[in-house]
């Protein structure tokens, strides 16, 4: 049950690291173009270095790896919802005084 609830908190973290250019994988920083790229291209890491994109109203960069992400983590939160109602009603059937 805690591990699905580790796996939400770690996929947040790493949404959130990608936004300011760490990539949990490794980070490759161009200096000519002044890029991060991400070196395993994970989809936290894809959404960091797509926000340049929006600027230049290709949206979709980032909208199709964001999508994925927020479907992973409100699928594991779900599943982790899901996981702890069933352990108390199986478990927690007979009352302890």
């Amino acid at each position: 049950m805690s591990i699905i609830l580790e796996i939400v908190h770690t996929l947040t973290m790493m949404g959130q690291l990608a936004l300011f250019n760490l990539f949990v994988g490794g980070t490759i920083y161009q200096l000519d173009s002044k890029l991060y790229i991400s070196i395993t291209k994970e989809w936290a890491g894809l959404i960091g270095q797509a926000r340049p994109y929006l600027y230049w109203g290709e949206t979709y960069m980032l909208l199709i790896p964001l999508c994925f992400l927020l479907f992973a983590v409100v699928s594991f939160h779900i599943l982790g919802r899901g996981v702890r109602k069933h352990f108390h009603q199986t478990y927690m059937k007979t009352r302890w005084y």
